[in-house]
């Protein structure tokens, strides 16, 4: 029997994928191995920023192997079954089927499990992005995208190029394959020096990875997959990858297992230019190859060995994610209250946060904010929530911030960064530009998480603002969320405040209302459960929860109003023989006063809001806060009579703290052309410095030290503080007693607290020791793990999962009037 040169190629090609199937890659010894620390070495000795050195270095290892491949085509032409088997071994040598199976397989075990950490390390086996960070959504995201890319590039592109050129292809592309995973990175390193694998990786794949695409919608029925759904994403979305060819795989990927890829997070380490692709719900663990169950455990998509019991803290809050069955990359519950109230809307948010992994905040009002750590400027409300779903807080959860610097005019903050000075009549005018803004942070945070959690501001009742929203209906609307409308019955008439607020908007607003939360109870729940079932005769919606008012839960705030709700006195006896009085000057404008809370966890110190000369009379410490403005408030100081009393402190040698706004008051000259427009302005004196105001806000994450202690902190201000003396204290200076630091958050710092305290005491003559356990990080942990406990006892989660997984259940009734025109 005469075996032609194409029959042998066939054979051989038939037999290598018969190997790889038994045995998979070589432990030890692998040719593609040793090929690589060949390039590493040549890199080593030519590498250059330059693209010509690069095209050299790519040409002499593909050539290379070619030529390789060719020798040993030469070598054994004489005998059909000798080229058969070279070409048997140099299949078995480039493919790499076998072993992407078993490493999706061990992916999916990992998932399965919950074991999260040996996820990430997994990883590393399957792609080179950065596995820090990632949860097991964006690991089993991660792993669906690198094995539908990889079934090109390690069986069908092997496959195509041996059957096309034989030995000399299977070698030279596997080659060409590996440089592009070597030094095909646009990062500074290779941009240029790797810039011709790269391409050449482009052309090599371009036809291999569309018959990929082709051959997944064949192949799908015989996965269980979805063969029309497979070829309507190949045709939709193949080409919205950034990649000319990764698209091609991974989009009948998505398409035959229902899963939407793409538009990963930062942390990913690759970009796919914010697209996505498919149009299920984003992948979990059973979607990355072969399920594997835990032992005794269920694979339910609500909260199984995946979605554990946030450990080792011994809280409650979840640190697992839900699924879309609506074909949306993470649904949000848009959480409102009724009635203004410290707390009243931010703590379930935040509770919710936990069970769910990002918050959101359309549009947010408040002087309390915090910066990411990319430096953007957002809520401090939303930067708690994010710690408390245990994510990184960024711009995109808080994309528009107001800051009110007066009773008309507020800052408007988009993404972190200020871009106008505007009155309530001007901000409509930045409306439609903003909605964009809106949505696409919020598209953003769904394609990153499983859940959003959505916080509207003040009422979703609030109809004379309903044309303009973009932050309780008109969001909800736009994004088609379930809402929870949260009442703060410790304000009274929540049963009002709940069935207006239905009653109030329109029916496809109505719509989307889905129940009620009613915070803040006090009481037997006997007493208010027939109040409970009349509303939900009323309006045919269920209350899914009432949480208990609890004492301690003194969350990070957004406003003022949460100052009248702490207590005035710290009622734990000192660790030492005195208490220590702090008052703090309560400015119109006062901002960022979570600066104080870690002063106020500490035993004997007792924190109090001034307005008055006469608070300031028993104060060991008087601390000027944060404020939105400056010029305004120290106008207000002296108009108070509050600056001629902190000036005899001051010259008495009693204890002064500036911090941020107030640091800026005690300086000699305040000279303002931005926030005021006052020019300039004489300060209190009390510290060697000048203030200018510079128009570019600095948003800024410090580190340094005092006390021979470390301190980290954030920075937020127009005013920059130029230091002309006195004894260096952070970024400021002291003089005598008084202190000033544009730092916020240094107080946070529990060694540099303890001593700063001790200092204070000192010069007051106060027999005050501060106590030596205390950890501000770890009690706002526990006060976060308590706020889930809190969730988890008295919220239905059973509810609010079929909510996040469902929508609003449809056919809800309309109440009357339901937005129908006032009666003539």
């Amino acid at each position: 029997m005469t075996v032609t040169k194409g029959q042998s190629r066939a054979i051989g090609l038939l037999a290598g994928v018969a190997l790889d199937a038994a045995f998979g890659d070589p432990r030890r010894g692998h040719p593609v191995a040793a090929f690589g620390r060949t390039a590493a070495y040549l890199e080593r000795k030519v590498h250059a920023d330059s693209r010509a050195r690069g095209a050299a270095y790519t040409a002499v290892l593909v050539g290379g192997a070619g030529a390789l491949g060719l020798a040993a085509e030469r070598l054994a032409a004489r005998s059909p079954w000798a080229r058969a088997a070279c070409t048997a071994a140099a299949t078995w040598a480039v493919l790499g089927g076998t072993s992407l199976g078993r490493e999706g397989r061990s992916m999916a075990r990992h998932l399965e499990c919950g074991d999260v950490e040996a996820g990430r390390a997994r990883l590393a086996h399957l792609c080179a992005r950065d596995p820090a960070g990632l949860g097991a959504p964006e690991l089993a995201r991660a792993t669906v995208e690198s094995v539908a890319e990889n079934t090109s590039d390690a069986a069908i592109a092997p496959l195509f190029w041996g059957a096309v050129a034989g030995v000399p292809g299977l070698l030279a592309y596997r080659a060409i394959n590996t440089l592009d995973a070597m030094v095909g990175y646009r990062s500074p390193r290779y941009a240029n020096f790797g810039w011709a694998s790269a391409r050449l990786d482009d052309a090599a794949n371009w036809l291999p990875a569309r018959l990929t695409g082709v051959l997944t919608v064949a192949c799908a029925p015989f996965a269980g997959g979805r063969p029309r759904e497979a070829w309507r994403m190949l045709v939709r979305d193949g080409g919205a990858h950034p990649s000319p060819n990764a698209g091609r795989c991974e989009a009948p990927f998505a398409g035959a297992l229902g899963v939407r890829l793409g538009a990963p997070t930062p942390t990913t380490g690759r970009s796919s230019g914010g697209r996505r692709w498919g149009t299920g719900a984003r992948p979990e663990s059973a979607t990355c190859g072969a399920r594997y169950g835990c032992p005794g455990r269920s694979r339910r998509r609500r909260p199984s060995c995946a979605r554990r019991w946030r450990g080792g803290r011994g809280g409650r809050r979840r640190g697992g994610k839900g699924r879309d069955e609506r074909g949306s990359a993470g649904r949000g519950n848009d959480v409102r209250r009724g009635q203004e109230r410290p707390d009243g809307r931010d703590l379930p948010v935040a509770g919710a946060a936990g069970v769910s992994v990002a918050p959101f905040k359309a549009q947010n009002m408040s002087l309390n904010s915090m910066v990411t750590a990319d430096g953007a400027e957002i809520g401090r409300a939303q930067y708690m929530q994010a710690q408390a779903a245990r994510v990184e807080p960024r711009a995109a959860m808080n994309p528009v911030l107001l800051k009110p610097g007066s009773d008309r005019r507020s800052q408007v903050v988009v993404l972190g960064r200020p871009v106008a000075e505007v009155d309530a009549t001007q901000y409509g005018a930045h409306k439609e530009r903003l909605r964009a803004v809106v949505a696409d942070c919020l598209a953003e945070l769904r394609a990153a998480h499983d859940v959003v959690v959505c916080e509207g501001a003040g009422s979703p009742a609030e109809i004379n603002l309903r044309a303009g929203d973009i932050v309780n209906m008109g969001l909800a609307r736009a994004a088609d969320l379930p809402v929870i409308v949260v009442g703060d019955i410790d304000r009274g008439g929540v049963f009002a405040s709940l069935y207006g607020t239905v009653a109030l908007l329109e029916p496809a607003d109505q719509a989307l209302i889905a129940g009620f939360v009613v915070n803040k109870f006090r009481g037997a729940a006997e007493l208010l459960a027939p109040g409970l079932d009349q509303l939900e005769a009323l309006t045919g919606r269920p209350t899914l929860g009432v949480l208990p008012w609890t004492l301690g839960l003194y969350l990070d705030s957004e406003d003022t109003l949460a100052l009248d709700a702490r207590p005035r006195e710290d009622a734990r006896g000192p660790y030492g023989r005195e208490t220590l009085r702090i008052a703090v000057v309560r400015f119109p404008r006062i901002s960022n006063f979570t600066d104080l809370d870690a002063l106020a966890c500490e035993p004997g110190v007792a924190v109090r809001y001034a307005a008055s000369p006469g608070d300031l009379a028993d104060a060991d410490l008087v601390v000027l806060p944060g404020t939105r403005a400056t010029v305004h408030d120290l106008a207000w100081l002296r108009r108070t009579g509050l600056a001629d009393e902190i000036a005899r402190r001051a010259a008495d040698g009693r204890p002064v703290l500036g911090v941020c706004g107030g640091h800026q008051m005690l300086a000699r000259e305040i000279h303002d052309d931005v926030e005021s427009g006052a020019g300039r302005v004489e300060g209190l004196g009390l510290l060697p410095a000048r203030v200018r105001f510079d128009a570019a806000k600095t948003l800024a994450r410090p580190e340094g030290s005092a006390y021979g202690e470390p301190v980290t902190a954030y920075e937020i201000h127009h005013g920059v503080v130029d230091v002309e003396g006195g004894e260096p204290f952070l970024d400021g200076c002291r003089v005598g007693a008084v202190y000033g630091t544009t730092w916020h958050g240094a107080m946070e710092n529990d060694a540099f607290r303890r001593a700063f305290l001790a200092d204070v005491a000192r010069r007051a003559g106060r027999d005050f020791t501060p106590a030596p356990d205390v950890s501000f990080a770890a009690l706002r942990e526990a006060t976060l793990d308590r706020l889930g406990d809190l969730v988890a006892d008295h919220l239905d989660t059973g509810a609010l999962w079929r909510l996040i997984e469902k929508g609003a259940p449809s056919g809800l009734p309309v109440v009357p009037p339901g937005g129908a025109p006032p009666i003539a």
